[in-house]
């Protein structure tokens, strides 16, 4: 099994991340609240130290690290992992986040799925005039001809327009993940996923599912994004690399706000939080430390990992004390 980012790196990841936000669109009439829009105002902390903000959850003789981290950070951007290895190095374990895989036999169905998306409608036909006007300055703002999208549909036009938008302003939507994983093995530990899904299913779903109303306001947030700029990506990434959590919250979210919007993305942001939730709670269960590496949103959310983990009775230190 190999990571769908992997497989067919852009056209894949864009796939994915266009069509799962569109996942049962039309299951309810009211749009569902995002589970990850709201943080729980005590968590929004400064570290009492330099670097990332760690969490401590610790139960009996079981203790567990867990590090927040952003959703992307600017391509080469330093950040302080000293944290990082001193926790790595006595650790049994790593948990990481719960992700969704697929196998190189889906390749030919994602990319059947991804032509699904073309239209034949010129995009800007398509949209009202506050949204074309929107679009068209996006466009240039990325230097691009808005004829690069027009055979595609709103929602994946904003796919690739964010993906433009990411690599015109360097910035990178993996990391710090991968150097996380280095990290890991470097130090003699395998990353565990809290929980693996079948993608496909899922995909082939939103794909049937998919609607004007979605494709537009996703589109929207792909807008807002790209007039937020790289400057405000640099600030987030520098405030979550002194450990000031409400810094750190102001990077943009991208299509991720879009998805939770939706009855099955917020079903499956909860899903995740709760199963992530579950691998930290088996790990406190024996003796020793392990490190975690959560989504800081999900991480401190309302109904979220820590408020979860906190339910079920288990010590949390703050990276404030």
């Amino acid at each position: 099994m190999l990571n769908v980012s992997t497989l067919v790196r852009r056209a894949a990841s864009l796939v994915l991340l266009a069509i799962l936000a569109s996942m049962a669109a039309r299951a309810q009439a009211a749009a569902p609240r995002d589970p990850e829009a709201t943080v729980v105002d005590e968590l929004v902390v400064t570290a009492r130290i330099g670097g990332p903000a760690w969490w401590r959850v610790s139960h009996g003789d079981g203790a567990v690290w867990i590090l927040g981290v952003p959703p992307g950070l600017p391509k080469g951007f330093a950040w302080d992992t000293k944290g990082l290895d001193m926790r790595l190095a006595g650790a049994r374990g790593v948990i990481t986040p719960a992700i969704g895989k697929a196998n190189l036999l889906d390749i030919p169905a994602l990319l059947h799925l991804r032509a699904m998306m073309k239209s034949k409608t010129p995009l800007e036909d398509t949209l009202p005039t506050d949204l074309r006007e929107r679009f068209l300055a996006g466009a240039h703002a990325l230097g691009r001809d808005p004829t690069r999208y027009d055979h595609w549909n709103a929602f994946y036009a904003a796919a690739l327009m964010l993906d433009d938008f990411r690599k015109t302003s360097g910035l990178d939507i993996f990391a710090p993940m991968p150097a996380i994983t280095r990290a890991v093995r470097a130090h003699g530990l395998k990353p565990a996923p809290a929980a693996t899904y079948k993608a496909l299913p899922v995909i082939r779903l939103g794909v049937a599912q998919l609607d004007r109303e979605v494709e537009q306001s996703c589109l929207a947030e792909a807008l807002d994004e790209i007039a937020g700029g790289r400057e405000r990506q640099v600030r987030a990434a520098e405030g979550w690399n002194r450990g000031e959590i409400g810094l750190a919250l102001t990077a943009a979210v991208g299509f991720d706000h879009c998805l939770n919007m939706l009855p099955e993305g917020a079903f499956l942001s909860r899903k995740s939080m709760a199963d992530e939730a579950s691998a930290i709670g088996t790990a406190l269960a024996q003796r020793g430390a392990v490190v975690a590496v959560m989504p800081l949103r999900q991480l401190i959310a309302e109904d979220g990992v820590l408020e979860q983990l906190k339910a079920k009775g288990y010590s949390i230190r703050t990276p404030d004390r």
